[in-house]
C-alpha cells in the first residue's frame, strides 16, 4: 500500500518529525514561547549543558525539573507566567478553536500572546480588570505579525457581559483566584460556551481555591472531565502542569 503524502516527513525537530509547514510553524512558535516560560521550577533551563552536569553533580538540582527552554528573544524572560509543557498545552487547544477564545486573567498578556500564534483566524478576547501593560503587549504582537484577532477588554469578567463576545469553544479562566471570583467567571461565561467547548483553568491544586470553585462547579454543571482538578500542591509535577481541562457536554 502507497503512503499517502500527509504521511511523509517534512522536517525533522528535536522534538521529532512534523509532516507539514505548518506544523513546523508551530513548533517554531512553541519554542519561542517556551523561551518566555516561567523559570522558578525549572533548573537552569538556559545555561550550557557543561554548567549544568557540574552543577548538578556538585549541587544536586535543588528538588528543580530538569528542563532546557531557548535563550529569550522577543518575547521577555518570564513574560508568560506558565511552565513550559502549560504553554504547549494551551497552544494546542488554542490551535483547535473553531468558534472563539475568551480567556479571563491577563495581567503581562503572556497567555493572550499564546492563544494568538495559536490561531490567527477565530476571535480571540482578553478581559482583565487592571492589566499590566497592553501597550507593550501590542507591541510584541505588532514584532510578531498576530494580534488583529484579539479584543482586549479592560474590565470585569465576573458579572459584566459584553456585546463583542458571541460563542466561544475555548474558555481560559485565569484571573481573580479567590474561589468565589473563580466560580463567578465560569458561570458568567458558561452559556457563551458551546456543547463540546473546552473550559481550562490554570493554578488547580490542592491550596489554592480555584480547586475549591472547580470542585463546586462540577457539581452542578454537565461537564465531562479531561484533566482532573484533583492535583496536589506539587503540580509542576504533572504532565500538564496546574491545568484543570473540562468539557461541556
Amino acid at each position: 500500500m502507497n503512503k499517502s503524502k500527509s504521511s511523509e516527513v517534512y522536517a525533522w525537530t528535536q522534538s521529532g518529525p512534523v509532516y507539514s509547514p505548518a506544523s513546523l510553524e508551530d513548533i517554531k512558535n512553541i519554542d519561542l514561547l517556551k523561551s518566555a516560560c516561567r523559570t522558578k521550577h525549572l533548573f537552569l533551563p538556559n545555561k550550557p549543558q557543561l554548567l549544568r552536569s557540574i552543577y548538578s553533580f556538585l549541587f544536586g538540582k535543588k528538588n528543580r525539573i530538569d528542563y532546557r527552554i531557548g535563550k529569550a528573544s522577543k518575547i521577555p524572560s518570564n513574560f508568560i507566567r506558565q511552565e513550559p509543557w502549560e504553554i504547549e498545552y494551551l497552544y494546542m487547544l488554542s490551535h483547535y478553536s473553531k468558534v472563539g477564545i475568551l480567556e479571563t486573567g491577563r495581567f503581562n498578556g503572556g497567555s493572550t500572546l499564546v492563544s494568538s500564534l495559536a490561531n490567527k483566524s477565530v476571535p480571540i478576547h482578553s478581559i482583565d480588570f487592571d492589566p499590566k501593560d497592553d501597550d507593550f503587549l501590542k507591541g510584541l504582537f505588532s514584532e510578531l505579525n498576530v494580534g488583529t484577532n484579539v479584543n482586549l477588554i479592560v474590565g470585569d469578567s465576573q458579572k459584566t457581559k459584553y456585546q463583542s463576545i458571541k460563542d466561544i469553544d475555548l474558555l481560559f479562566i485565569d484571573a481573580d483566584h479567590s474561589k468565589e471570583g473563580c466560580f463567578n467567571d465560569m458561570k458568567n461565561w458558561w452559556d457563551n460556551l458551546i456543547s463540546g467547548g473546552s473550559l481550562l483553568l490554570h493554578d488547580c491544586y490542592f491550596g489554592c481555591e480555584v480547586q475549591d470553585a472547580v470542585l463546586e462547579f462540577i457539581k452542578n454543571y454537565d461537564l465531562e472531565i479531561v484533566i482532573s482538578p484533583y492535583k496536589s500542591h506539587e503540580h509542576r509535577r504533572y504532565p500538564q502542569g496546574s491545568f484543570c481541562h473540562l468539557l461541556k457536554r
